[in-house]
Order: C-alpha cells, then structure tokens, then sequence
C-alpha cells in the first residue's frame, strides 16, 4: 500500500476522500483524527448537505495530494515514516476495506464524494473535563473558561480560549438539519459509521440513531464513542439498546470505544470527572451483558499517562483473557496537542524506561501483538524526534496543571510524584 501510494504522490493518502469526522455542534469537520478540523460552510449544506464532508479546504487538500505536495497538518505521519519507526496511519487507513474499495475512483475521477468511514458528533455536551480537551469538544471545559478565563501560560498565546462558539442545543443547527438529510442518501454506502462527542450518551441524537439502527439491518460496523461514565439510567438504557441491536443483528459489528490510557487516581486526574471504579464496573457490565459487542480503548499516550499505563495494559490482558481478545482491545496513540503534554517534549532515562517496560511487558503476550506494536512505533518515534527537554515545555506543562489543581480542587504532586517540571 505504501508504493501505491507514493506512486501517485508522496503526501497521498486515500483518507481524504473516504473518511470523516463531522463535529455539528460546531459546524467542523476533518478527515483524519490527526490533522486540524477546519470550518463547514453553512450556506453550502443548505445548498448541498454533502458538503458536510466535501469543504473547499478538503477538496483543495485532495488536489494538493494528486499533485506530488505532502500537507504539513498531516505530519503525525511525516513523523512516524521519516523516523522509519514503523507503519504509519496513512497506510493503515489507506489500507482499509473503506479506503480501498474507492481506490480506482479516487484515481479515475469518478469518486461517488461521500464517505466510507464517517464519525460524526451532535454537540460538546460532556460531563468530562479531560486534560487534553478543550471547550470546543467539551461543555464542562467551555464552562470553566467561561467562568475562569483562558489558561496564561509563558511563551504561548492563551490556552484553550473559546475559538468556536457550540450552537446551543435549544437552537435550530443547520449542520444536525444538514446530517438528517444527508445521512438517509449514504447509509446504505458506510463501511463504518460511529458517533462521538462530547459525550454521546448525552444527546438525543445517539439516541436516535440506535432507535433506527435496532429496528433495521445495516451492513456496516457500528461505532459509540463513550467515557463510560454517565448516568447509571442513561448507561443503562444504552446497554438495553446494544443488546437489542446484537439480537436482532442490525449491524455486522458493534464497538463501544471507551476512553482510558491508565489506571486510578491517574486516570481520573487525566480524565477529569471519571470515576475510575465506576468505570470499570460499567466496562465489565457491557462485556456480561451481550456476547459480541466490542471494546475498544481509545488510549492516549501523554507525558501524565505513561506512569501507571502498564497497569492500565494488564487490566487489559485480564479482560481479554475472561472475554476474549477479539472483543477487547486498546488503540495506543501518541499525543501531539498541546506540545506541553506530548511525552516526545519530556524524553528522559526515566520516561524511556516506563515506556520499555510497557513494550517487555507485552512482548510476550499473544493476544497484545497490536498493542505491542502500536507502542513500539511510539516509542521509536519518540526516540527518533526527542532534544533535550525544552524548558519552555516544562514551564508550560508547571502552570498549566498549576492551574489546572487550583480550579479543580486537585493536587498533581501527590499523583504524579515522578514527574521533573
């Protein structure tokens, strides 16, 4: 796949065509999770409702890939090939069924111009403040700022200010108008279709959308983004709707994407309103109480994250044991935004040695292989792009959980007692 795409150009990659995040609540919209999202044209969807997913921007970036230039928001890839530190996302996603199936479209200009794997969210509505989030994917965070003000924090402009205003839910939004109009036309031509957030399970509209998924037959995997943590009642209503659409088998697979990179105090230090135990418990009650619903953790990989993640990575292994490796798995990711939290910012003896400890960990674990590899290219990628420590990091990274302590009544020196800022 990596010679056919640097065949047609070096910056190619197949997703920009065949995938989607769409964020309604805000009127943006991306075609990877790596690169920026960019704004939506309003008066275009009210023209044609495609143009969710077909921006100027994008349509300028597909030309730009044809055309031999290799984007520079795309460089979470750039960073993994240049490193040579193993498969980079633009091959694995290029890879899939939902990118291949439109190869010779793309190539021969006759592409349908809807995608294959679409991810959309109806608004920021989440009871999470996560650490790395920010107002525009969370209404706890915009709340914060909103009472508080941006963080200050040295060298850089202020941090995490209110860019981009949420479409209040009690409002008309012609982005969820546009969805509802659109998403009748593409269904039937989704490999994937999945939902996040904010939160979800907090929105009528996910709702919605498993109402009509239950009483239908799909051919295409089902996707709900999730912290796992909201409301028993909401929790429990949608495990009612998962075991319905397993039983009537609406889809031909079904994956809660839950998030979580560690363990304990530390996960709900990161994740900003979990409540770990409940956490854990509302996981294991999803796996008994269905039979081939999928859990997938979205796990971030963070200079807070790396501490306690081999336990995170061994409460894994007993999942997949009692319920099965095909059910459960982790998708490491590295963060890179903000840079005061990438761990390439912080490379020491000591966070080398947490991170190779994670990898002998699970070198020997047959059913670990795409963890294990998903955190070696990490690591490789780490070693390759890490300087010295800038202290502008540090300075930043020192304010910021600073900060962030004194808002939210927390203490990180007690939790990350191994961190040097």
């Amino acid at each position: 796949m990596k010679d056919f795409l640097d065949s047609v150009g070096p910056g190619f990659c197949l997703a920009k065509w065949t995938q989607a995040t769409i964020h309604l609540g805000v009127g943006l919209t991306h075609s990877c999770h790596h690169t920026k999202a960019h704004h939506i044209d309003v008066e275009a969807i009210k023209k044609d409702p495609s143009a969710l997913h077909n921006t100027e921007q994008k349509q300028n970036d597909r030309a730009a890939m044809l055309n031999g230039h290799r984007l520079p928001d795309c460089n979470y890839c750039w960073r993994v090939e240049d490193a040579n530190a193993g498969v980079s996302d633009r091959v694995v996603k290029s890879s899939a069924p939902w990118s291949t199936v439109d190869k010779d479209h793309i190539l021969n200009n006759n592409w349908q111009r809807y995608p294959r794997s679409l991810e959309v969210s109806f608004s920021n509505v989440c009871n999470f403040a996560c650490a790395y989030c920010g107002p525009t994917y969370s209404s706890q965070w915009a709340e914060e700022i909103n009472t508080h003000g941006a963080y200050q924090l040295p060298g850089s402009k202020a941090y995490n200010n209110l860019a981009v205003s949420q479409i209040p839910n009690k409002e008309d939004n012609p982005y969820i108008d546009a969805f509802w109009k659109w998403f009748p036309n593409i269904v039937d031509g989704l490999h994937e279709f999945r939902i996040t957030g904010g939160e979800p399970l907090l929105s009528k509209h996910t709702f919605k959308i498993l109402e009509t998924v239950s009483q239908g037959k799909y051919n295409l995997d089902l996707g709900i983004n999730t912290n796992a943590c909201p409301p028993d009642k909401v929790w429990q209503r949608f495990i009612d709707h998962c075991a319905q659409i397993e039983s009537n088998s609406s889809v031909k697979n079904l994956t809660v994407y839950a998030s979580a990179e560690t363990v304990g105090e530390d996960a709900e230090y990161i994740r900003d309103g979990m409540i770990w135990d409940k956490f854990v418990a509302n996981i294991e009650q999803l796996l008994n109480s269905t039979d081939t619903v999928n859990v997938s953790f979205m796990s971030t990989v963070s200079v807070l994250s790396v501490f306690r993640m081999k336990q995170f990575l061994e409460l894994l292994v007993h999942w997949k044991d009692k319920y099965g490796d095909h059910r459960v798995r982790a998708d490491l990711a590295q963060l890179k935004h903000p840079t005061f939290l990438d761990v390439s910012n912080f490379i020491t003896p000591s966070t080398i040695n947490l991170l190779l400890s994670n990898i002998n960990y699970l070198e020997d674990k047959p059913n670990m292989k795409r963890e294990f590899g998903r955190l070696n290219t990490i690591k490789n990628v780490m070693v390759n792009n890490a300087g010295n420590p800038q202290q502008k990091h540090k300075d930043q990274l020192r304010i910021f959980l600073e900060t962030y302590d004194q808002r939210r009544s927390k203490d990180h020196r007690t939790i990350f007692t191994d961190l040097d800022i």
